[in-house]
């Protein structure tokens, strides 16, 4: 049974005798050995992610190799006016013309000279266009160092996940030619991630970064999460326990977490929404995230995959607590999805 609450060393390699090793690590060093999954693995997908959160806007690049086809997203999201423009291009088979090298730390897209790359020090370099969106930026790590983990699922299926922070050097985001020059120092995050995924996936997720208040001292401090949690529309529904909370220089991954909202129309729209961990201790959380408004992604090829992704954007409030103290939270701004794929 994997330990996903306990922190450990680096295994020598992702996949051992066909099978994922799952661990909670504090770094990967092993060998990615994607080519020795077992049999019933399935296609290879592998993706970075990369968002930075500014004042006026909040901005996203991905580059993904889904194994069949290549998917090339762009998104910028304007606060004041609560409108998300997310643009895409997706390549199917011989029209892929998807690069990862073999460390899986740089991304290609040859189509449309897009790459997202991590740097040698645990930063992102960046320059992603399509249909008239594009971000260039450059920055390096922030807070302490990244959530890192493989969580394996049944058979010889599992993922490899880096989820870290960023803190930006320079930046700028164009809509249409429109340039929108991002701020020195925004906070951002990445997703990068390797395996082979269950065919059928739902899950719940929560970003956000800003500043917290220490309720004894009232000092303000940096901080930053990133949670993800299986869905019942999940096959099997795994329980990874992603929970991870930056403060300062500390990580910790808290207690496990739920997500209880209710959906308010056919267009997948929601109230709030209250994130918080199941069970006391001397770290935990209770937030309150209230979506003003969301952006929905649908595709489908018969026979290839289905997918219905749904991101609400939105501010944050409440008290996370750690053995040091407790942090209020006010109205952070923060998104979450609620998606599902099967493939």
């Amino acid at each position: 049974m994997a330990n996903y609450r306990q922190i450990s060393s680096s295994p020598e390699k992702m996949i051992e005798q066909g099978r994922y090793v799952a661990g909670w690590f504090e770094s990967f060093d092993g060998l990615i050995n994607v080519a020795d999954a077992g049999p019933g693995a399935g296609r290879l997908s592998s993706w970075l992610h990369v968002t930075f959160d500014t004042p006026t806007h909040f901005v996203g690049a991905h580059l993904a190799d889904m194994g069949i086809a290549g998917h090339t997203a762009v998104l910028i999201v304007e606060k004041e006016r609560e409108i998300a423009h997310d643009r895409s291009k997706k390549s199917m088979l011989w029209k892929k013309k998807m690069r990862i090298d073999e460390g899986f730390t740089r991304f290609e897209d040859l189509r449309s000279d897009s790459f997202i790359a991590m740097t040698p020090t645990g930063g992102v370099d960046l320059n992603v266009s399509t249909s008239g969106l594009s971000i260039q930026a450059r920055a390096e790590p922030a807070f302490c160092a990244p959530f890192v983990q493989t969580t394996a699922q049944p058979g010889a299926k599992g993922s490899l996940q880096w989820w870290g922070n960023l803190q930006l050097v320079e930046g700028v985001a164009i809509k249409d030619g429109h340039r929108i020059e991002l701020p020195q120092g925004a906070f951002g995050a990445y997703d990068r991630t390797i395996g082979h995924r269950a065919s059928i996936q739902n899950w719940n997720w929560l970003s956000t970064s800003g500043v917290a208040t220490a309720l004894e001292s009232g000092q303000l401090v940096p901080f930053s999460m990133q949670m993800a949690k299986d869905g019942p529309r999940s096959k099997p529904p795994v329980d990874g326990h992603k929970t991870t909370i930056w403060v300062g220089d500390t990580m910790v991954k808290l207690p496990a977490i739920t997500f209880e909202y209710e959906r308010l129309g056919s267009d997948n729209r929601t109230g709030a929404w209250v994130i918080a961990t199941e069970e006391g201790g001397s770290s935990g959380m209770r937030l309150t995230f209230t979506p003003r408004f969301k952006r929905r992604e649908t595709g489908a090829i018969p026979m290839v995959y289905q997918a219905d992704f749904n991101q609400y954007y939105g501010v944050i409030s409440g008290e996370f607590w750690l053995p040091e103290g407790r942090y209020v939270v006010d109205d952070v701004f923060a998104l979450t999805e609620d998606s599902y794929l099967s493939f």
